[in-house]
């Protein structure tokens, strides 16, 4: 030991980091907060999505429209690879027996996005992750046609987004703080 070096400077520090760990994890990742905050984002955008859908009124979406995009695609240069063809047949399949019904083609539009965030598991759902920038396209092109028969939709999606943001981040510092304790204490 050299006289005069303070030997406990990384005990402080460590202590210092486990203090700031936990004051992040009360005010960023408390199961209640995050809760909270999707309560506080469906309550703000339901009124704009409910609102978007009413304006539709009897107007339906081009589902002819959706359906040559995914065979664009299929014919594009990514359309012959097994994941992009997979994906894009599959959700054809779903989107061709449909009437235009926006609040249908938005569930869809849902059920894209969830793959392509990794929220539905398995080996579909994996093999589907490697045609994420073909199902990015399609739903986006999806929310463009729902919002020529409903004005209003995109604000609602880019309201959505905005609010759920944060929440992300919320739930990414939460994970990364699981995969850091040991027994349920913050090291």
């Amino acid at each position: 030991l050299t006289a005069g070096v303070n030997t406990n400077v990384p005990a402080e520090r460590i202590a210092n980091n486990n203090a700031a760990r936990r004051i992040l994890m009360g005010k960023y990742t408390d199961e209640q907060k995050i809760a909270q905050s999707e309560a506080n984002r469906d309550f703000v955008t339901a009124p704009l999505r409910n609102k978007a859908f009413a304006s539709a009124g009897d107007n339906v979406t081009d589902v002819g429209a959706i359906i040559s995009k995914i065979d664009d695609v299929l014919k594009g240069p990514t359309g012959s690879r097994e994941s992009v063809a997979n994906a894009m047949k599959h959700f054809k399949d779903q989107i061709k027996n449909e009437s235009g019904d926006v609040e249908r083609l938005d569930s869809i539009r849902q059920n894209i996005n969830d793959y392509i965030s990794g929220k539905i598991v398995g080996a579909k759902a994996d093999n589907f992750r490697l045609a994420v920038g073909e199902l990015s396209e399609l739903r986006n092109f999806i929310s463009k046609e729902i919002n020529k028969v409903a004005p209003g939709y995109q604000k609602y999606l880019d309201t959505y987004s905005k609010l759920t943001t944060p929440i992300s981040q919320q739930q990414k510092i939460r994970d990364i703080e699981i995969k850091t304790t040991d027994g349920g204490v913050v090291n």
